[in-house]
């Protein structure tokens, strides 16, 4: 399951002759340019109805014209609820890399990531996402009498706003299936990933007797 600008610059042309080429010393050659820090989405499935809890991470670096995508799957035994799951012992069970060039395409960013058993095309748009803080929990929507189908909401209910590169998969993704899906009234989709700045945003998923929500806050 489940920003970053790219600039272009253009040089304009000259009718008169250029200068000789001069010989560049090596205290004249231009600085590399800085790998950007990973941009993380993370998805965190708890509650009461699963034999274990399960945490997965999505590290995004791009740097110039190639993009490095790093997953990670870890696991928590036992009941994990919401509150418990920063304490919670995480074991890793799994992490895959794979890499992908990075191409400008209209309005979006296309990272088509390929392995030799597998693939993952993602399209991508720069959002600005409403998420709830760090720590916040899921709880039933208040003054709405209890309901199995009542999606839930945060508390505390303060919700604040994040620059991320939202993307989905596939070549007919477009723009208006990415906007607005901050999850924060039932409407969060789960196929989507959400890169922020690190430690990023993280989508949970709660489980209980009757009660199953989902929604967006800030990772730790």
């Amino acid at each position: 399951m489940r920003a970053v600008a790219i600039g272009l610059v253009v040089a304009a042309c000259s009718s008169t002759a250029p200068p000789p080429i001069a010989q560049n010393t090596a205290a004249e050659q231009p600085e590399p340019l800085a790998p950007r820090p990973p941009l993380v989405d993370r998805q965190l499935d708890v509650g009461t109805l699963a034999p274990g809890a399960v945490r997965s991470t999505w590290e995004l670096s791009i740097d110039g014209s190639n993009a490095t995508l790093v997953e990670t799957e870890q696991e928590a035994p036992g009941v994990v609820t919401l509150e418990r799951a920063d304490g919670a012992t995480w074991t890793t069970a799994s992490t895959r890399v794979q890499k992908a060039p990075v191409r400008t395409v209209g309005d979006h960013i296309a990272l088509d990531f390929a392995t030799a058993t597998d693939s993952l095309f993602l399209r991508c748009w720069h959002r600005s996402l409403a998420v709830a803080g760090a720590g916040a929990r899921r709880v039933p929507t208040p003054g709405v009498h209890p309901d199995c189908s009542d999606p839930g909401a945060w508390s505390p209910a303060t919700l604040t706003r994040v620059d991320a590169l939202v993307c989905g998969q596939g070549d007919a993704l477009d723009d208006g299936q990415v906007a607005g899906l901050d999850g924060q009234r039932g409407s969060v989709d789960e196929t989507l990933w959400r890169f922020a700045p690190a430690p990023g945003v993280e989508l949970v998923e709660e489980s209980d007797d009757c009660f199953q929500s989902t929604g967006l806050r800030l990772a730790r």
